[in-house]
């Protein structure tokens, strides 16, 4: 796994990048460097959330873990980035900062998404849906297959598939899931 990482001072100038973050966001070190991170990379819709977490890291010196936010790309694309804010004290003649190590969940965030869309078409058909483990084994059914079936799903799931796909008598398929 590749992780991001921004340092910027208390103005929200950028002071270093490494080079995941320059190749994720399709900019160069030029482009950055010596730059507003908040007006370059993020949403203005959500510049205030960020600069309140990044300013509390500054006053309260210490850091902050999970913080998910839009990353604006060159192109105009966007990555959703989990960040780990963390407050650095100054040393020598430098100031204060803080940096961001983030993790690009873009393509996690998109799948979990599709899943979820795909779930609630699997639970609103009006067809008897079961899904099963690789050994077989019932893990799922949808309200549809519940109505049909007229047994609680707790004595379908953990039963092999195969019981429920017979041409056995209901009566006698009650009787083994029970």
């Amino acid at each position: 796994m590749q992780l991001v990482a921004v340092t910027v001072d208390q103005n929200g100038i950028i002071e270093f990048c490494n080079n995941f973050f320059l190749s994720l966001t399709n900019f160069s070190k030029e482009q950055v460097v010596s730059k507003s991170f908040m007006k370059i990379f993020i949403p203005e819709k959500l510049r205030h959330q960020l600069q309140s977490k990044i300013n509390q890291a500054f006053m309260q010196q210490k850091s902050f873990r999970c913080y998910t936010t839009l990353l604006q790309c060159n192109e105009n694309s966007v990555k959703i980035i989990n960040w780990t804010i963390t407050y650095s004290p100054a040393l020598t003649h430098h100031s204060h900062s803080v940096t961001l190590v983030g993790e690009d969940i873009t393509s996690q965030v998109l799948n979990e998404d599709q899943l979820l869309r795909l779930s609630h078409i699997v639970d609103q058909s009006p067809f008897g849906v079961i899904l099963t483990n690789p050994e077989g084994f019932v893990v799922y059914v949808n309200q549809t297959y519940k109505k049909i079936t007229t047994m609680p799903a707790t004595k379908i799931l953990n039963k092999p598939a195969q019981l429920f796909k017979s041409g056995l008598d209901p009566a006698l398929k009650e009787a083994i899931c029970s």
